[in-house]
């Protein structure tokens, strides 16, 4: 038996009211050369009994509770196909996503990551708002991913062979796992393709992690980071300019602690502390958040202990 072109990954968690619309907005995509594998993460609701009706029109999966990276990752490994496409259990496919998608590819072999608009709705499914994004075809700048990450998971399709060379979604930074993995792809030079029109309705609802705003802030500064970790190792951001520009980004993100690893190693390559210092102080003045200053001067404080 041939393998799938298509991997399509669906984790759920406690979804029985939304994972049937999600299954079967994939099950309608156009393009039937695709796997469909369900992961369900330790539910405790009717999941698995609703999604167990499908049969064998998709590969499901049941697991005890980890997470949805992890699952996620988990996914990734059972994937047979070339492609890898990922669903929130919560979210819809709109027609001819995954045949848009598959166009996209052959007629610019040289992309590797595809993203989209997307349809914003609510619980009920009534559409919020169109959300468009950039058009940033072939190298993406990490600065922009950086200032607003515009990629929405259940839009993107990647070529599953960059999940050997980046490895797996960060488990322990669950809210910004998807903004970690765009920008090492981006580290590892991926390059980005973009379709002018939505291809999937993602839900917001009360149930989102990304609703917490204090808990995103504090894992986007974790993503940050270690996407600064990934970022320089591959040989970017090494100039005192590049790494000055992207401590005043992160500054004004509110990751002070990626803004101060990127700090710290401006003034390792300058060994000079005050210009780095003044460039920042700069950026938070007119970035109107002079109420975090006490808490960005603490991490200052750490920064001139370890240098």
């Amino acid at each position: 038996m041939s393998k799938p072109r298509i991997s399509v990954i669906i984790p759920s968690y406690n979804h029985e009211k939304y994972v049937v619309q999600a299954v079967e907005s994939v099950l309608a995509q156009s393009n039937a050369d695709s796997e469909v594998i369900v992961l369900d993460d330790g539910s405790t609701d009717n999941s698995v009994h609703l999604l167990s009706q499908f049969g064998d029109k998709i590969r499901l999966v049941t697991h005890a509770n980890m997470g949805q990276a992890a699952t996620r990752n988990k996914g990734i490994q059972l994937a047979t196909g070339e492609f890898i496409a990922f669903l929130d259990s919560d979210d819809l496919y709109l027609p001819g996503k995954l045949e848009a998608q598959v166009q996209f590819f052959e007629e610019h072999p040289e992309t590797d990551v595809v993203y989209s608009d997307y349809e914003l709705i609510n619980a009920k499914g009534d559409i919020i708002r169109l959300v468009q994004c950039p058009e940033l075809i072939g190298e993406m700048s990490a600065e922009t991913i950086i200032e607003c990450n515009f990629i929405c998971n259940a839009t993107v399709m990647v070529r599953k062979k960059w999940f050997d060379q980046v490895g797996d979604f960060n488990v322990d930074i669950a809210p910004t796992t998807d903004l970690e993995m765009w920008l090492r792809l981006i580290a590892f030079d991926a390059s980005f393709g973009y379709i002018a029109t939505p291809t999937v309705k993602y839900r917001y609802h009360a149930g989102n992690q990304s609703r917490d705003f204090r808990l995103m802030r504090y894992y986007r500064d974790i993503a940050h980071t270690r996407a600064f970790e990934s970022l320089t190792a591959q040989g970017k951001y090494l100039l005192p300019v590049e790494l000055n520009r992207l401590a005043g980004l992160f500054v004004r993100q509110f990751s002070f602690g990626a803004a101060v690893e990127a700090m710290r190693k401006s003034v390792l390559v300058q060994k000079s502390a005050p210009a780095t210092f003044k460039l920042i102080l700069f950026q938070i003045i007119n970035s109107s958040i002079v109420y975090e200053l006490l808490a960005f001067l603490q991490n200052i404080k750490r920064l001139c202990a370890r240098t």
